[in-house]
């Protein structure tokens, strides 16, 4: 799993440098979101999300096929609330960072309810 996290890393920076070399959006979070969703298969070609590319996600991440019926309980109001409203014209990308924010909320409730705990090193 760590070098899941690595992995996204490296892809954050990737469309961050690719983000200010091209001026797009003046490397905005959100911008950078939309690029790594795209980088890690969360979206498809038209920079839109789907069960599809959820589904594309977890097998491409190498979720495990038991946990992948949790991920799209997990996913589906955000997918059923946020999707239509993407907007890939969007100079700042707007539309991407409620996405986000929305996946972030629930998946975050969700692992307060389930008392998880981070696997820190140390």
């Amino acid at each position: 799993m760590v070098f899941k996290k690595q992995v996204v890393l490296a892809l954050a920076a990737t469309c961050l440098v690719f983000l200010a070399l091209h001026q797009q959006c003046n490397a905005r979070p959100e911008c950078i979101v939309k690029c790594v969703m795209g980088k890690i298969g969360l979206m498809d070609n038209s920079s839109m999300v789907s069960t599809a590319t959820v589904q594309n996600f977890m097998t491409t991440m190498d979720i495990p096929e038991e946990a992948h019926d949790l991920g799209h309980f997990l996913a589906e109001d955000c997918v059923n609330e946020h999707a239509s409203k993407l907007d890939p014209a969007q100079p700042f990308c707007e539309s991407y960072g409620d996405f986000t924010m929305c996946m972030q909320t629930v998946f975050g409730n969700f692992a307060e309810k389930a008392n998880c705990q981070p696997n820190l090193p140390g």
